[in-house]
């Protein structure tokens, strides 16, 4: 059972198993929701808190499901009309706001440690295929039957965690995977990366997880290729086949990803993003961030 007190404060009947964090130490805004040390998987109703509408990021993964809803859903600085029956996958660090509070809609917050409680290939298929944001995040909708098939099992989710002693439980993992095969299978999907073959997605997978940890050392596609281990020439291949792009475009998509994503705390001046991104000066930043969007950083700023 949730209840709320003041604005973020989430407190659960047995125990807390999120918490509220700041992504940078120097006076950052955007709130970070964080699972505690131990907390696997929770279902819990879509209302505030975790959810709240305000520009924020989780270091989960969510299936979150709207059953009623308007307005439009933000995901990484892309917005989405909200509809009803639509489903929404987020993973860990993905930004987004969500315009809308109805009571009846579902989110299912589980961690990457749930996922090694699965055999290897269903937690890669879930990782790679399943929450894979290759420029489009993973949205869907879902029709009546479908909807009721959902709700069955997140009855049986529901039950499995009322039961068990801990959160540590191989049967809510499972229960997890069927959902998402569930979802896979009869969502109608926006994102057709689920089509491709899965060891091709999880190149492009690790490939967007160096460029993350890794663009301050390096904007060159011979640097991450090595870093990977694939060579240029198949990482060009594999990135025109599945997104269209050459791996070039898509580092410079993911510089102006993290840009705005540091744009968007107000305390982070220029200077300092520039040397995040692992530009020589701000100038250099500015007129790469120009080139790429049509605005200054600044300019952005205003729009947020």
């Amino acid at each position: 059972m949730l209840t709320f007190a003041g604005k973020y404060e989430v407190r659960f009947m047995r125990k807390s198993v999120f918490y509220k964090r700041v992504l940078h130490t120097k006076d950052g805004v955007i709130p970070q929701y964080c699972n505690k040390e131990g907390s696997y998987l929770k279902v819990i109703p879509h209302n505030k808190g975790i959810l709240d509408s305000e520009l924020h990021t989780h270091n989960f993964y969510l299936i979150l499901w709207i059953k009623k809803g308007q307005g439009t859903h933000s995901i990484n600085f892309q917005d989405f009309p909200i509809s009803d029956n639509q489903i929404l996958l987020f993973s860990p660090g993905d930004l987004h706001k969500a315009v809308c509070t109805n009571e009846e809609d579902i989110a299912i917050a589980f961690s990457e440690e749930l996922l090694n409680l699965l055999p290897f290939k269903i937690a890669d298929w879930i990782r790679y295929h399943v929450f894979c944001n290759l420029g489009t995040p993973p949205v869907a909708t879902i029709d009546d039957n479908i909807a009721e098939i959902l709700t069955r099992w997140i009855e049986v989710l529901k039950s499995l965690l009322e039961n068990q002693k801990d959160d540590i439980n191989y049967c809510t993992a499972a229960t997890i995977s069927v959902i998402l095969n569930v979802l896979k299978e009869h969502a109608s999907w926006e994102n057709d990366s689920m089509d491709f073959e899965l060891p091709k997605l999880k190149i492009i997978y690790d490939f967007k997880k160096s460029i993350e940890f890794n663009l301050k050392k390096s904007h060159s596609p011979a640097f991450y290729s090595i870093d990977i281990g694939v060579a240029e020439s198949k990482l060009l291949a594999i990135t025109k086949e599945i997104l269209g792009l050459s791996p070039k475009k898509i580092i410079n998509e993911e510089i102006i990803l993290k840009a705005k994503k540091l744009l968007a705390e107000n305390e982070i001046i220029i200077k300092e993003i520039s040397e995040e991104l692992g530009f020589a000066d701000a100038p250099h930043f500015v007129k790469f961030f120009k080139k790429e969007t049509g605005m200054t950083p600044s300019q952005f700023k205003e729009t947020l």
